[in-house]
């Protein structure tokens, strides 16, 4: 019998979960009337217009309003105000306005909101949803898959210029456009998400009907582990796994990330087989649910491929499926007391074999 939910997060996370409470047992107590969930937009006054455009004004409202509010702010206000925030400073970034030493601090910022106010899936989900809110009164056109852009072009160090040059999107201009502009910004990312698949895998939102969801939409890339891209996939895998709650699909898809992860970090040398052993016994649980589904299986393996190659570009699902084989033998591309590869020549190395095979 497949283990519980509460055991496959366990098994991700490693905390301890308290036992439900027993069925049948009333409390005696008058439950209080239902709250109200307080809101950011109706607390956020729209005092600022700068020159520099609605995500400068939305920054300077939202400092505002959290230096004279926080102690007193109800915890969804903060995290909404958390959400909100990175989002405008990862626009100015993007725009050219600020520096990616900022984008960090705000990150570091919007994590300890995290940790003060609560992680569970629905008042996170509610606290995003209460950031878009407010995003979209100063910026209407603004989708998810624009934050999502924008959160991704930041920690990946890129400016508007230095992506347009990169995809040849020639409305914008180094000289002309600087900052450049809100609306150019937007056009940008649109261009990019219609000429990319790899950026429509990345930003474009699949809760839609009937749709599978997937890893890739619940994972965020914030760790930076000190043994590489694929050490820091499993780390976030883990801080991301309370909201695979519900979705049996996720949990599965997270076993085969962290069994690729793990791999693709012994594979590369200098660390002890026992993260591969490990790892196969925490993630047994999380596939269980998929076992003789082959049609579930490869959309659990094509997720987990799917993040991993947002983590390290250079893996394709053959080079993946190379590091795991060779990971789940304990082999090596390089011998002990060797210098660890880096994750891309990891996956280039995987690609040779993958050829090499298919040849």
């Amino acid at each position: 019998m497949a283990q519980s939910i509460f055991g496959k997060m366990r098994c991700l996370v490693g905390s301890r979960i308290k036992p439900l409470p027993q069925p049948g047992i009333a409390n005696p107590q008058k439950l209080p009337p239902p709250q109200r969930i307080p809101r950011l937009f109706d607390v956020l006054n729209k005092n600022n217009r700068t020159e520099l455009g609605p995500f400068e004004d939305l920054n300077r409202d939202l400092a505002n309003y959290i230096e004279q509010n926080f102690e007193t702010s109800d915890p969804m206000i903060k995290m909404a105000y958390g959400y909100a925030r990175r989002v405008a400073m990862t626009g100015m970034y993007f725009q050219g306005i600020v520096g990616k030493n900022v984008v960090d601090h705000v990150q570091d910022i919007f994590v300890g909101l995290q940790k003060m106010s609560g992680q569970t899936i629905d008042f996170q989900r509610e606290a995003a949803n209460q950031a878009t809110e407010v995003l979209k009164s100063y910026v209407p056109r603004l989708k998810r898959e624009h934050e999502k852009a924008l959160l991704h072009f930041a920690r990946e160090a890129t400016t508007a210029v230095e992506l347009a040059d990169e995809y040849g999107f020639m409305d914008i201009d180094e000289l002309e456009d600087d900052p450049v502009s809100i609306d150019k910004c937007l056009d940008l990312i649109d261009h990019v998400i219609g000429v990319d698949t790899s950026a429509q895998l990345l930003f474009c939102s699949a809760d839609k009907p009937n749709s599978q969801p997937r890893l890739i939409d619940f994972v965020e890339k914030i760790s930076s582990s000190k043994l590489g891209a694929f050490a820091s996939m499993c780390d976030d895998i883990k801080a991301a796994s309370h909201q695979f709650v519900g979705k049996e699909l996720l949990f599965a898809a997270a076993g085969y990330a962290t069994i690729l992860g793990r791999c693709g970090v012994f594979v590369g040398g200098g660390v002890h087989p026992k993260i591969i052993e490990d790892a196969c016994v925490q993630t047994k649980v999380l596939i269980a649910d998929v076992a003789g589904n082959q049609e579930a299986i490869n959309i659990c393996k094509r997720q987990a491929v799917d993040l991993a190659s947002t983590y390290v570009p250079k893996l394709t699902p053959e080079a993946a499926d190379v590091i795991v084989e060779m990971g789940l033998k304990f082999e090596r591309f390089v011998k002990e007391g060797e210098e660890r590869l880096s994750p891309d020549e990891v996956a280039l190395r995987a690609r040779r074999i993958a050829r090499d095979k298919a040849a």
